[in-house]
């Protein structure tokens, strides 16, 4: 069992850093999954809320802790250090979590979406126009917007209404940096080619750092989500779940770009293998650790706190 507090690691660390150096991690992350998912989406149905509700929160969210006019936050940059949107700005943004030691100690309802310290052409894993881009990280870490698994309280964004069931009682497992994501429709090259970030295509950390259950809450047969390399068009229902390895590219897009609907998902950021005690503000490696892929998690019923059924699509 490993068990790493917060007060051990430099601040030129991430969490996640200090454990892939002072742990066997990197040796035990890579471990196949029993589901062969592969670059496919695991589909999770059977969920027990009130989806009409849920779905008046997400919207209240946005209209009260959102930037105005019912959107919510552009990612924060050097460029743009409050995240204001503009009127042509078509995919807006709330914080799940937050962390109240940011070192910028930006506002919880978008403290996860970006750094100041980040110019409009970089993002999250680098640059935005080639996939393979590396990031330029600044030197102090720890407590930043790079620090994935020190974002553990839920927002007020997350936590409104009918929500609060749903980030409280959903899942078995820590909470970690994620988002509200509010999409229009707009233009976009949809060739697969390379993927362009300016075209909505990214990938996020490694799996076996941040498991994204993804939920939608307001959603519409307009819009799809595509993962390279894979010719589907992802279409998600009212009233499951969804995961996939977000560390391939993907994005989500509009088919018809004139058409006028949004929908809104919430993309919840989960560590499947290490529990956050918050009292201790640590983390310790679960019964999972090395053993068991999260896609193997979740369908054996690991993951969630209802009974659930899985498939993949």
């Amino acid at each position: 069992m490993w068990k790493v507090y917060k007060s051990q690691i430099p601040e030129t660390q991430t969490v996640q850093q200090y454990i892939r150096e002072h742990t066997d991690f990197l040796q035990v992350r890579d471990i196949k999954p029993e589901l062969d998912v592969q670059n496919n989406m695991l589909e999770i149905s059977g969920l027990q809320f009130d989806w009409e509700a849920l779905g008046d929160s997400i919207e209240e969210s946005f209209w009260r802790y959102g930037s105005g006019n019912e959107k919510g936050y552009r990612f924060v940059s050097h460029d743009n250090p409050t995240g204001q949107p503009t009127e042509s700005t078509s995919y807006t943004c709330l914080s799940i979590v937050h962390n109240p030691k940011h070192i910028e100690n930006l506002p919880q309802n978008y403290s996860t979406l970006g750094t100041r310290m980040m110019k409009g052409d970089r993002y999250y894993r680098g640059g935005k126009r080639h996939e393979n881009d590396t990031a330029v990280m600044p030197e102090i870490l720890k407590d930043s917007y790079y620090d994935s698994w020190s974002f553990t309280e839920v927002t007020e964004a997350a936590n409104n209404g009918a929500l609060k069931d749903l980030s409280n009682e959903c899942l078995n497992r820590s909470l970690i940096r994620g988002r509200i994501g509010k999409i229009d429709s707009k233009p976009v090259d949809r060739n697969h080619g390379e993927c362009h970030i300016a075209d909505g295509w990214h990938k996020d950390e490694h799996l076996l750092e941040n498991t994204r259950i993804m939920i939608p809450l307001i959603t519409s047969n307009n819009f799809c989500l595509q993962i390279k390399d894979n010719p589907k068009d992802y279409k998600f229902e009212l009233g499951n779940a969804y995961v996939m390895d977000t560390h391939i590219p993907h994005r989500v897009i509009p088919l018809d770009e004139n058409a006028r609907e949004y929908r809104i998902h919430i993309i919840y950021g989960t560590n499947p293998w290490f529990d956050y005690n918050k009292e201790e503000d640590s983390w310790t490696s679960n019964e999972f650790y090395g053993k068991m892929h999260p896609f193997d998690m979740i369908a054996a019923g690991y993951y969630f706190k209802q009974p659930i059924n899985t498939r993949i699509i």
